[in-house]
């Protein structure tokens, strides 16, 4: 699992790196085997995702969600739904700039925030 995590379309687009919470972090087996024991790494049905437990940031509980492998749509879709069972009231996601990715993001009604030059920040109301 977690070698073809790492070999993702998602991570190769990110050149390895990935957004979690408000960094960006190079992510090798040994970070994302870390990762898993703290129980972020999500594995349902053909989506595998990171999703952080929810912290208050600014107003409200906020949820990081990494898409790592599968449909981008589905990993949006049961992020925001595993999100909302842990209590986030938001829940934001790095895309890169993949025109495909970003449709989806906006077709399921995520906002886009710019951030930095080449990533954009998706976040979504959870409840």
């Amino acid at each position: 699992m977690i070698d073809s995590a790492l070999r993702s379309k998602y991570l190769t687009k990110m050149n390895g790196y990935v957004g979690r919470k408000w960094q960006i972090i190079k992510l090798g087996a040994d970070v994302l085997r870390k990762l898993e024991r703290n129980g972020e790494l999500y594995v349902v049905d053909n989506a595998v995702f990171l999703l952080t437990e929810p912290e208050r940031r600014f107003t409200h509980p906020q949820s990081s969600l990494t898409i790592l492998a599968g449909p981008p749509a589905e990993s949006l879709h049961l992020g925001k739904m595993i999100a909302g069972r842990l209590g986030a009231r938001i829940m934001s996601s790095y895309i890169p700039y993949d025109r495909y990715q970003l449709s989806v993001a906006k077709r399921l009604g995520y906002r886009r925030n710019p951030w930095g030059r080449h990533c954009y920040v998706f976040e979504k109301t959870v409840s």
